[in-house]
């Protein structure tokens, strides 16, 4: 019985850790050491660390004379085995050690330094990674922003070419004038087709009286003569 230790390189598991917001634990196994055996039988079995590594961290393992493992121990520089380490992502793809155990320790004893170290870290840790969250988002609200003002811009400068390319007649060529007040009185004042028509009548009919007298004063004369 041991913890879970994902079988994929450092980089890999820390990208794993990040996305589950969590730290990850780091052994460095060297099996030469006399203090290894002890530690793996008695700590690293423990169900009490086997449980609260499970559930709190996410671990990465390694021997630490070849591979990643011997990468790793260059840069922690362990002057003691068997190493443990609590690593946190930093910006980039750097990291940052938050706590390193070196030599024998008890189960008690480990599980009380990682609830230490998740109980200090964490709250800073979320913080971080809050903040650098809304970082991204300020970042791609600015570059969508830009984008905007950017097509707005080339599509302003497009019309304006178009109009440009336009021929002469249709550059020059205005809106139709709308009547002014002047011609819609004088419109107002020609007689309607139906007022027409009554204006014609009565002028008939004048021209027939006045035929009619003309016509009885001739009579009137005639009977005078006789």
């Amino acid at each position: 019985m041991h913890p879970f230790f994902y079988a994929c390189h450092f980089i890999e598991t820390l990208k794993i850790a990040e996305d589950e917001h969590k730290f990850l634990f780091m052994y460095l196994h060297s099996p030469e050491h006399p203090f290894t055996p002890s530690f793996c039988r008695e700590t690293l079995s423990s169900e009490l660390v086997v449980q609260f590594l499970d559930a709190n961290f996410v671990s990465w393992g390694a021997l630490a004379d070849r591979g990643e493992g011997l990468q790793m121990a260059a840069t922690m520089n362990p002057s003691c085995f068997p190493f443990c380490a609590v690593i946190a992502p930093a910006p980039g793809e750097s990291i940052a050690v938050l706590r390193q155990m070196e030599g024998p320790i008890s189960p008690t004893e480990l599980v009380g330094i990682l609830q230490r170290t998740v109980e200090e870290q964490g709250s800073a840790f979320r913080s971080s990674k809050v903040k650098q969250a809304e970082a991204i988002i300020a970042d791609r609200r600015l570059r969508e922003e830009q984008d905007a003002a950017y097509l707005a811009a080339l599509q302003i400068d497009k019309e304006k070419e178009r109009k440009k390319n336009l021929p002469p007649a249709d550059r020059a060529q205005k809106p139709a004038e709308a009547p002014t007040k002047a011609k819609n009185e004088r419109l107002q004042n020609y007689p309607t087709k139906q007022q027409y028509g009554k204006t014609k009548e009565v002028l008939v009919q004048e021209k027939l009286n006045t035929r009619r007298l003309k016509i009885r004063g001739r009579i009137l004369r005639l009977l005078h003569r006789y």
